[in-house]
């Protein structure tokens, strides 16, 4: 509806019906009020129609974003009801890895345990050694082999049970744990009077015979040898330089015997202070151990030889003999003794 076609509609209305100039002014107002007002009118309708489509449109993405809603409601849920199996599940694993660790430490511990049970040891500072001899005369509990004998002096030590001259007393022990083809150990000793190292005297030079003074270790029979262990008579005295040490300076040159070769410890607990002073001689030089590697005079290079005081061997074969430790004297025990304190042998 415009302002012409109330114009149109005034006059028709005039002519059917006796109106006043008067109304036609107030219908020519009003169609001049809408022509200003309707198009705001009809924008309005419009804006409207536009709101209640948004409307429409919004409560379709409500009712949308609802449903999201309890989808992802849903997901919680059936996510809290799969972290409680997993949550379930994971403390079953962990008890099953428990029991596993449980386990792991009983058979660890068992392992350590043989570990401990099994004659593993190290010589030398070298691993995978087997103990075959052990003996420790400062434990007051330790007694001496059958085919030795307490000493009786103020430490306790095993001496030979022989008493005459180029006399050997020899003592066995079983090799447990199989086969072995190499030997290591060591032995500690003083010294009583005055040993003759290998002196030699009265012929005394094959493997059967009073060879050395001191411990020699052998093995089957015939006898084979692993290491001797000798004592001479004194470091740094000339006088009867052929009962010393051959690694001292003051030694004669008396021969090894072959089958000895280098395989050998050589000490002597005594310096010497001057010829004949027996009353010195004829005691336990305690103060000065044996085949420890220490205390030897500056003209010896005995402490050096070998890296004592432990030995390493490699037999000439395989084999499962006892060792045999001879212990051996050139003259009677009035005039020597080697007393053994300790003797602690390995194989492997």
């Amino acid at each position: 509806m415009n302002r012409s076609f109330l114009l149109v509609l005034c006059l028709v209305t005039l002519s059917n019906v006796q109106l006043g100039q008067s109304q036609c002014d107030v219908v020519r107002i009003a169609a001049a009020v809408y022509e200003v007002v309707g198009p705001a009118l009809e924008t309005m309708q419009k804006d409207m129609k536009n709101i209640k489509s948004d409307m429409k449109n919004m409560k379709s993405d409500m009712a949308s974003l609802s449903q999201k809603v309890d989808n992802f409601t849903q997901e919680v849920e059936n996510l809290d009801t799969r972290l409680g199996s997993l949550n379930e599940s994971m403390r079953d694993d962990f008890s099953g890895v428990e029991r596993g660790l449980n386990g792991l430490n009983s058979t660890a511990n068992m392992i350590c345990d043989k570990i401990k049970d099994l004659p593993v040891y190290t010589c030398g500072g070298t691993w995978g050694w087997r103990r075959a001899v052990y003996l420790d005369m400062t434990d007051p509990n330790t007694n001496c082999p059958s085919g030795w004998q307490l000493t009786g002096y103020s430490k306790r030590t095993c001496g030979r049970v022989s008493i005459g001259s180029f006399t050997c007393d020899s003592v066995f022990f079983p090799v447990s744990g199989g086969p072995y083809s190499q030997a290591c150990g060591r032995i500690r000793a003083y010294q009583y009077g005055l040993p003759e190292a290998f002196l030699g005297y009265g012929g005394q030079t094959t493997i059967d015979s009073a060879y050395v003074s001191g411990v020699a270790v052998m093995h089957g029979s015939p006898r084979q040898h692993i290491w001797t262990f000798a004592a001479g008579a004194w470091e740094n005295g000339t006088a009867s330089g052929a009962y010393n040490c051959p690694c001292d300076i003051s030694a004669n040159n008396i021969p090894i015997p072959a089958f000895v070769g280098e395989d050998f410890f050589c000490e002597s607990g005594y310096v010497y202070p001057g010829y004949r002073n027996t009353t010195d001689w004829y005691r336990l030089h305690s103060d000065d151990t044996l085949w420890d590697g220490e205390d030897c005079h500056s003209t010896s290079t005995c402490c050096s030889f070998h890296n004592s005081p432990y030995f390493t061997k490699t037999l000439n074969q395989t084999t499962t003999d006892d060792l045999e430790l001879r212990m051996c004297s050139y003259y009677p025990n009035r005039n020597e003794i080697i007393a053994v304190e300790l003797v602690d042998l390995y194989v492997k």
